[in-house]
């Protein structure tokens, strides 16, 4: 032990002196106790090598062995379980407990074996003593001076653990010294004069060595110096492998095993990893004798050790055998048997095997190497497949000919392979010739056997239609197969008697065959509809399908629906058409290729062809109204005149006419439009006096003297009819033409030489005022533009377009312009009553009114 651990051991020992005298040999197991492998608990030791399956750890006395611990309870009474490194790997052994002397304290669990006490108003741990006289110098075996605490205690003897007076001069106390290796105990003195606590006996820890003294302070003694690998070496011979051993105070060793020189005894007598590397034949095969006589082994070492040799001796030699031996041990094999290895053969037919003379089992002679060949069934090959000396006996009838479906006229023509077909087979009939026949329920359709009886009649129940097949008929019986299939079998014609068909017999599906069917189909509720089949197999691909929907069926009074999907909740499928909308020539009404209206998700429309159609055309716009008629033209009201009939003046008196019977004004029809005054032109009138336009013919004529045969004044005073009122307003009809002037009566004066009679008279071939003509119509109104809206919307289950905004008004009509006025004249000496004036033009019509938009 160095001096530098004396004093720490001194504390130790003295401490421990507080204990029974008996404390190494009693120091029992806690509450758990040591585990069973610790019987070496408590004995002497210098290093962990001392102590097997435990730690060499300082104790009471010296050092002494412990143990692993995993708890406080796990170790014995006044012991410490304490956590300290080992080798780098965190250990809990059971230490000693570590007294603590007046160091500061502020509870119990501060103190290890001791008790925290308060000393001059502070915390200070004070060890336990039980019996009196065992304490270090300044301190006395007492109770504790609190009164806290039950037990003996080492209590200074100044009541205090500070170092003030002079009478505290060499009492001791606990110091440590601590660095990144440990932290190490020892014992420092009080010194007031020389200022307080001096001459810490603590050592620093260091790391630990094999010197028998726990260097790291870590309570445990030369920890992680033993169990290094090491080589035990001999010169010249070799090294072998070992561990170092911590001795304590003596050192470190190598303990191993000691090298020697090589023998061959199957060890590695020289450590170099190889065994009997001198001896190269060691363990390779060997044998000993010939033939029978032989024997095999391995190389091994002599019982010397110094050499090898073959591990078996020779046989015996025996008598020869016929076994591939030589028994005899003479060099030769089975020479006694001349026959082994001829060539030999067995059975007949497809039974023949050929084969070799070998050994019997017996070893006294040879037999055949092979047996004959396992009897087959009769197949038509031309061999005898069953080895009864027969050839292809079960493809011939009892003349010896082949008619077997399988052998048909020869054995290269199978029946059965060639009409190996799906759903059909091949016989052989008389011929002989192959045939095809179909299984039951299955039907040549096509005529075709490359692809066999390609048509099965669906037991599941369904019906077929097809609108091509000549044989089709909507009628009550049909739909049960195609023509062909049976007695009565036929298609339906058309889609909708197949679904009530379907209806009618409780199917859930309806097959259609490719084709155009123009009408209308209604999907009913549980019945699939399923296209796309050819109608000459009723092989389905509806990839490619040309089965056509191209009617339709009315909606709600206007609508098309080629098809009609409503009302469908039971599983039900639309597939494999080409589906065509109409075009609907109704006003509004919609073309739908599928409707599809209150249906749920069992309604399934897949893999279909759908071509959309057109819708009809909007409805027309409600006429505007008519405009109002125009008026009828009316004369002027004259006393003694008719008005209606436009009659001509008649002048009462002698006097001609003046100016203030000018007729000038005739009115026209009167009409008003909101405000537009599109009333009739005036229709012409007289004017006077007349002026009367000669028309003599040879000779010189005046009012009153005529030097001719005759002479004739025309009144041309008549005016042409007003031009009408053309209508106010954007569209107007423009006015009617003004009726032109007419003739009217004719003066003429006959001078027959003998009295000069005037004769006034109205001609044949006269000249009438021609009539107005009436108003032009006003222009239409401009034209709306259609619907304007991006989208209509869906009304009662039916899409319905958006409405046009209304036309705007018709423009009002003008009026029709007045008749002209028929001419008149004067005729002196004319009987009174006879006309003077022409007839008066009549008034022109009034315009119409603008219809409303």
């Amino acid at each position: 032990m160095t001096a530098r651990h004396a004093t720490a051991l001194a504390i130790a020992l003295a401490l421990a002196a507080c204990g029974p005298s008996n404390n190494n040999q009693d120091a029992g197991p806690g509450s758990d106790g040591p585990p069973a492998d610790a019987s070496l608990f408590g004995t002497e030791c210098q290093t962990d090598s001392d102590c097997p399956n435990g730690y060499c750890v300082d104790g009471f006395g010296g050092q002494v062995c412990t143990f692993e611990c995993t708890a406080p309870g796990g170790c014995p009474q006044n012991w410490d379980c304490r956590t300290t490194p080992v080798d780098g790997n965190p250990v809990s052994v059971c230490v000693p407990p570590a007294f603590e002397l007046c160091t500061p304290c502020s509870a119990d669990a501060q103190c290890g074996a001791g008790v925290c006490v308060s000393l001059g108003g502070e915390g200070y741990c004070l060890p336990q003593c039980p019996f009196e006289g065992s304490c270090p110098q300044g301190y006395s075996c007492g109770p504790d001076p609190s009164g806290m605490n039950e037990g003996q205690y080492c209590v200074p003897m100044t009541s205090a653990c500070t170092c003030t007076s002079g009478a505290q001069l060499g009492q001791l106390r606990t110091c440590t010294k601590a660095n990144a290796i440990g932290t190490c105990r020892g014992l420092e003195t009080c010194d007031p004069s020389a200022g307080g606590w001096m001459g810490c006996t603590a050592p620093s820890a260091a790391a630990e060595l094999c010197d028998g003294i726990d260097n790291d302070c870590n309570g445990l003694v030369d920890d992680g110096t033993s169990g290094q690998t090491c080589q035990v070496t001999v010169a010249g011979v070799g090294s072998c492998p070992g561990v170092t051993v911590c001795t304590g105070s003596g050192g470190a060793i190598c303990q191993g095993r000691m090298p020697q020189t090589e023998t061959c005894n199957a060890i590695d007598d020289d450590c170099d990893l190889m065994t009997d590397e001198g001896y190269p034949g060691l363990n390779t095969a060997c044998s000993a004798g010939i033939g029978g006589c032989q024997r095999f082994g391995l190389m091994r070492c002599t019982a010397a050790g110094t050499g090898t040799e073959c591990s078996v001796v020779a046989g015996p030699p025996g008598a020869e055998q016929c076994n591939n031996v030589d028994d005899n041990c003479n060099g030769s094999v089975d020479e006694a048997f001349p026959t082994k290895g001829q060539a030999c053969s067995v059975g007949v037919g497809a039974c023949v095997r050929q084969g070799n003379e070998v050994c019997a089992a017996s070893g006294a002679g040879t037999t055949c190497s092979v047996t004959p060949g396992p009897a087959g069934t009769e197949s038509c090959n031309t061999i005898d497949d069953d080895c009864d000396s027969f050839v292809d006996e079960d493809f011939k009838d009892a003349g010896g000919q082949f008619t077997r479906d399988r052998a048909c006229g020869s054995c290269a023509v199978d029946c059965t392979a060639i009409y190996g077909l799906p759903n059909a087979f091949g016989t052989c009939a008389a011929g002989p010739q192959c045939v095809m026949n179909c299984v039951p329920g299955a039907f040549d359709l096509d005529g075709t056997s490359a692809n066999g009886c390609e048509f099965l009649i669906d037991a599941t129940g369904v019906v077929y239609v097809s609108a091509d097949d000549p044989g089709s008929a909507d009628d009550a019986t049909c739909g049960l197969g195609p023509v062909g299939t049976g007695a009565g079998r036929h298609p339906c014609r058309t889609i909708g008697q197949g679904i009530a068909r379907a209806q009618a017999l409780g199917f859930g599906r309806v097959l259609v065959a490719n084709g155009i069917y123009a009408e209308g189909v209604t999907l009913a509720n549980g019945i699939s509809l399923l296209g796309g089949h050819r109608p000459d197999n009723w092989v389905r691909d509806i990839a490619a399908t040309g089965t056509v929907i191209s009617g339709s069926t009315v909606l709600g009074g206007v609508h098309d629906a080629t098809v009609n999907a409503s009302n469908i909740t039971m599983p039900t499928i639309l597939e494999g058409f080409a589906i065509y909308g109409s075009v609907n020539p109704k006003a509004r009404g919609n073309s739908y290729a599928i409707y599809a209206s209150n249906s749920s998700a069992s309604l399934a429309i897949r893999s279909n062809v759908i071509l959309g159609g057109r819708g009809g055309p909007g409805a027309s716009g409600a006429s505007g109204t008519d405009g109002a008629a125009g008026g009828e033209g009316g004369g002027r009201a004259i006393t003694g005149g008719t008005d209606s009939m436009y009659d001509a003046k008649i002048v009462f008196g002698a006097t001609a006419c003046s100016s203030t019977e000018d007729r000038v004004y005739s009115k026209g029809g009167a009409s008003v439009c909101g405000g537009d005054d599109v009333s009739g032109g005036n229709g012409g009138g007289n004017r006077c006096p007349a002026s009367p336009q000669s028309l003599c013919t040879g000779c010189v004529c005046n009012a009153t003297v005529c030097g001719c045969a005759s002479c004739t004044f025309v009144s041309t005073t008549a005016s042409d009819g007003l031009i009408g009122q053309p209508g106010n307003g954007p569209g107007g009809g423009a006015a009617g033409v003004a009726g032109t002037k007419g003739e009217d009566l004719i003066n003429k004066m006959l001078f027959d030489g003998v009295n000069n009679n005037q004769i006034c008279f109205i001609p044949d071939g006269r000249t009438y005022g021609t009539d107005g003509t009436d108003g032009i119509n006003g222009a239409h109104g401009a034209p709306v533009g259609g619907c304007m809206m991006t989208s209509g919307a869906v009304s009662n289950g039916h899409w319905v377009g958006a409405v046009a905004a209304g036309g705007v008004p018709g423009a009002n009509g003008g009026g029709g312009g007045g008749g002209g006025a028929g001419g008149g004249s004067h005729c002196d000496g004319c009987q009174s009553g006879f006309d003077n004036f022409g007839g008066h033009g009549g008034g022109g019509g009034g315009g119409g009114c603008g219809g409303a938009g």
